[in-house]
């Protein structure tokens, strides 16, 4: 039932991870490369290891190697990246792509994840639904 409904959001999601493992193929000995960019109440970070730690009034856009995010958004959370560190307090909602996924934030909407390994940490609270896809799906709370 959730790949008739949610068929489009799971394939933009694949092909986000699909580009941005594409894109974070490079040489390794070169100097991580970030940029955050405020648009009017959102934020957008990219970059090798792009890091939110503070508040967004509106969405929280991370892409890249090793995204980390530890804020507090007004708005949603929309991620990819090969490895994702997300904590803080999400009002809207999360969706997040990626190789491994950590998850020990607080969402007050709905949450949908597609990845290789997904972690929900027990600090993790989810206020609607969630719809989890991945190789390896742990649950702690």
């Amino acid at each position: 039932m959730v790949f008739q409904t949610h068929g489009r959001r799971l394939l933009a999601l694949w092909g986000a991870a699909l580009m941005v493992s594409t894109l974070s193929c490079g040489n390794s000995d070169e100097k991580p490369q970030n940029e955050v960019i405020r648009r009017s109440e959102d934020v957008i970070a990219s970059g090798s290891t792009p890091t939110v730690m503070d508040s967004v009034p509106g969405d929280a856009i991370l892409a890249g190697g090793d995204v980390s995010f530890g804020g507090v958004t007004g708005g949603d959370y929309l991620g990819a990246g090969g490895k994702q560190a997300i904590a803080g307090r999400i009002h809207g909602s999360l969706r997040a792509v990626g190789g491994e996924l950590h998850v020990a934030a607080a969402i007050d909407r709905n949450t949908t994840i597609v990845g290789g390994s997904v972690e929900l940490d027990s600090a993790t609270v989810i206020g609607r639904n969630a719809y989890i896809v991945g190789g390896t799906i742990q649950v702690k709370g």
